[in-house]
């Protein structure tokens, strides 16, 4: 699925300003709600925003005095966020298109006296922003989760890697990182225990059985009694690595909830606490994903979990509960707005799996961007299922030639995106919740009408159009179904399995289990599945696995106790991006 504008993005502008204007919108209501909800001038508001941004706060407070007496003006002579950010020019209206406002507009509005220099300051501020994308691999990964891109020369081979999604700092060139979970690095795929050496990496088969060098960054290495550990307890235990070949959904997109709620905030509260570990994973959460989830709760605004009692569940933390042999072997290679083209033209080759390599399970899991798209004639930019048997064809004849045998590969149907908007349409969004004044309804419609909604088939008030759009997912589903039959018998490496995409019966497990269903579906974008929903999803994949293939599990390794003690220096936890 596509991840939504962010905070801060540069105006790519689609319509009416575009993702400029959403972002205008954003950013306008944080100062206005938050001002309003402390009962403070909206100049202090904005300088107080300012305050809760970390590294942004110098670039922010340098501007914060025209700015702050911009929104002060505006605000007292009875402008919207809307009609601010007309004023501001980062909303208009494009030849052919209308207005376009989120929430109720008011008559008679007009723009505040300093709106020139308020409109230089915000060009000056942008300059700003581009400086400090260009000041190294973490910010230029930060910049990118903006949608940023400011950048020079020298910062060719980062954009290079984030570009083809694979981490931005790999000394050795192996795929795997060491230094930094973001941009691409151990929380995406397994922490590189070496990365000055290209054969030292998670998934690599023991050297020499791992005697003098832990080769596959496992934590197991060693001798007992003259003889390899490795080879004592995990030579013949069927190890195996876990990753996904997907979109946002399997990247775990997630923009944190309370940075959506500033009528919540205090003076006190720093609700972009965890920001930049979030920008610089791209707003994803791979490290909290129902494939490579590991155990780990550090993000205090990070996704959060309606099911009791269990915060992480993932196919990784469980094949590693299965066989301790397994750990630290996992690649999330799934990228926001990727489809079934792009995957087989470009992300995939970022998996780095090689023959000689450990066995691994792979899920090629493209649940929504066939489908889902910005455009109003949304149909016509769909893929179609002659193009969509093509395409995931080449991926999966590419995966033959890059797995070791013994592998398998799980392809899943898309999701049911028809739920979105019965779920929500008549929920208020965070941002309308303080009024009362917007619901996803409304958010939907102000996305469509920028041309920035990650898909106007799913999330409109157009009903034919949604039906429409159902209906080409349920047949890009079935049309990897029907690929699976005619090419399971193709492939000598790995074995082809297909899978539903289970949303549907998870939003329902969940119901059963005294849920709410609109908890199953991310809050802020209204568009995404939530973290409980990606909890309740490695439940039902593993379970599904476990019924009727447990052979490609491996088995269950009898000296977990023993290698778990010698791994604890090992485990991979999410204790903060270093």
């Amino acid at each position: 699925m596509k991840a939504l504008p962010v905070l801060l993005a540069s105006a790519i502008a689609s319509k009416n300003g575009g993702s400029g204007c959403y972002t205008c919108m954003i950013i306008s209501t944080m100062v206005e709600q938050y001002s309003r909800a402390n009962n403070i001038r909206y100049d202090d508001g904005f300088s107080q925003f300012c305050a809760k941004l970390g590294r942004l706060e110098p670039i922010c407070q340098q501007y914060a005095t025209d700015l702050g007496a911009f929104y002060q003006e505006a605000f007292e002579i009875g402008n919207t966020v809307d009609s601010l950010c007309y004023c501001m020019g980062e909303c208009y209206v494009s030849e052919g298109h209308r207005y376009c406002s989120f929430f109720p507009e008011k008559e008679n509005s007009s723009c505040p006296e300093n709106t020139k220099q308020v409109k230089q300051a915000l060009s000056e501020m942008k300059e700003e922003l581009n400086l400090f994308c260009m000041e190294g691999p973490e910010n230029f990964a930060i910049c990118k989760g903006f949608a940023s891109f400011g950048f020079e020369d020298w910062l060719e081979e980062v954009v290079d890697r984030l570009d083809r999604h694979v981490p931005a700092i790999d000394d050795d060139g192996d795929l795997f990182g060491l230094r930094t979970g973001g941009a691409r690095g151990f929380w995406w795929r397994g922490k590189d225990c070496i990365d000055q050496d290209e054969t030292i990496y998670p998934g690599q088969p023991p050297i020499r059985g791992d005697r003098f060098v832990d080769a596959n960054c496992n934590g197991i290495a060693g001798m007992e009694n003259d003889v390899s550990i490795e080879d004592i307890y995990c030579a013949d235990s069927g190890a195996l690595g876990v990753a996904v070949l997907g979109d946002s959904a399997g990247a775990h997109f997630s923009i944190p909830e309370v940075w959506f709620t500033p009528h919540l905030w205090t003076e006190e509260s720093m609700p972009f606490k965890d920001a930049e570990i979030a920008l610089a994973n791209e707003l994803d959460w791979p490290q909290l994903s129902w494939i490579t989830g590991f155990k780990g709760n550090c993000w205090e605004t990070g996704p959060k979990s309606w099911v009791e009692g269990k915060y992480v569940d993932s196919i990784y933390s469980r094949l590693v509960e299965r066989n301790r042999c397994n750990l630290n072997d996992f690649i999330n290679q799934a990228n926001n707005g990727c489809k079934s083209s792009s995957m087989a033209d470009k992300t995939i080759f970022g998996l780095g799996r090689k023959p000689l390599d450990k066995p691994m399970l792979v899920f090629l899991s493209l649940v929504g961007n066939d489908v889902c798209n910005t455009k109003i004639n949304t149909e016509e930019y769909m893929t179609t299922p002659e193009r969509f048997y093509e395409k995931t064809l080449e991926s999966l004849q590419y995966l033959e030639g890059i797995l070791p045998k013994g592998s398998a590969v799980v392809v899943t149907g898309l999701a049911q995106g028809e739920l979105l908007f019965e779920i929500l349409a008549d929920r208020f969004h965070p941002l309308g919740e303080l009024d009362q004044d917007a619901t996803y309804e409304d958010f939907y419609n102000y996305m469509e009408c920028l041309e920035v909604s990650p898909c106007t088939g799913w999330m409109s008030s157009d009903e034919s159009r949604r039906d429409f759009t159902t209906e080409r997912a349920q047949n890009l589903t079935a049309t990897a179904e029907i690929l699976v039959k005619n090419h399971r018998n193709d492939f000598d490496n790995f074995e082809l399995i297909y899978m539903d995409y289970p949303l549907d019966v998870a939003l329902e497990l969940h119901e059963k289990n005294g849920g709410e269903l609109w908890q199953g579906i991310e809050t802020t974008d209204g568009f995404h599945p939530s973290h409980t929903a990606h909890v309740l999803m490695a439940e039902l994949f593993w379970d599904r696995l476990m019924r009727d293939y447990p052979h490609v599990l491996g088995s269950i390794n009898p000296h977990n106790e023993f290698l778990a003690e010698m791994q604890k220096e090992e485990l991979l936890e999410c204790t903060g991006d270093e």
